[in-house]
């Protein structure tokens, strides 16, 4: 199901002429599992650019967020604070497509469908 979240998320950015990039990590790629050189490349793919990230565990869509201004602080948040989060095992993958502009519509458009859609588990509204 993650494959199908992520392309759906490229066609509506392609949709909207939005130029965007897609990251997709190992949670221990972004935290612990892996050595510090690597874990701050990967987190500088998106730090301080907003975007939608997708989490899934073994390729359920769990969680969509978004952030309208730096996706890697609200992602890091959310592994700091976030105990159903912190609960993802380190092959539990984070897709991240961050926008070369801000667009706070496209952002929270974007995330509201991929929601509406596939229902993630650890969203709040559908608890």
């Amino acid at each position: 199901m993650l494959r199908k979240a992520l392309k759906d998320a490229e066609s509506y950015a392609q949709k909207h002429n939005f130029d965007y990039v897609l990251n997709i990590f190992k949670k221990g790629e972004l935290l612990g599992g892996a050595e510090a050189s690597v874990r701050d490349a990967n987190w500088a793919r998106f730090e301080k650019k907003p975007g939608v990230y997708i989490l899934s565990t073994d390729g359920e869509v769990v969680y969509v967020g978004k952030s309208n201004v730096d996706t890697g602080n609200r992602l890091w948040s959310h592994f700091n604070t976030d105990e159903k989060l912190e609960k993802m095992t380190d092959d539990s993958q984070v897709a991240v497509l961050t926008f070369s502009k801000e667009d706070n519509a496209l952002t929270s458009a974007l995330e509201t469908y991929l929601i509406e859609k596939y229902k993630p588990i650890l969203n709040k509204t559908n608890h």
